[in-house]
């Protein structure tokens, strides 16, 4: 799991409680989050760069995944989706 601290903090600095971990997969951690302004609950999605230099997935193909899931990311219109 991703450094749970690091994440809360980046969090709060946008007005966002972290929750609770929903689950993990090889690429990108999922998190319940609380907009704390207005009290309703969202889903983040924070995504993993490996900086291990014996990595089996080498840079230019981790950018170009990177590069992928953010394109994807962007198709997504829903108002839970931010």
């Amino acid at each position: 799991m991703i450094q749970i601290p690091e994440i809360s903090i980046s969090l709060k600095n946008y007005g966002y409680e972290l929750l609770e971990p929903i689950g993990e997969g090889g690429f990108s951690s999922v998190f319940k989050v609380q907009d704390i302004r207005y009290n309703q609950l969202f889903v983040c999605k924070i995504t993993k760069i490996s900086h291990d230099k014996d990595s089996s997935i080498n840079c230019n193909a981790q950018a170009q995944q990177y590069v992928n899931e953010v394109e994807n990311l962007k198709l997504i219109w829903h108002p839970n989706v931010i």
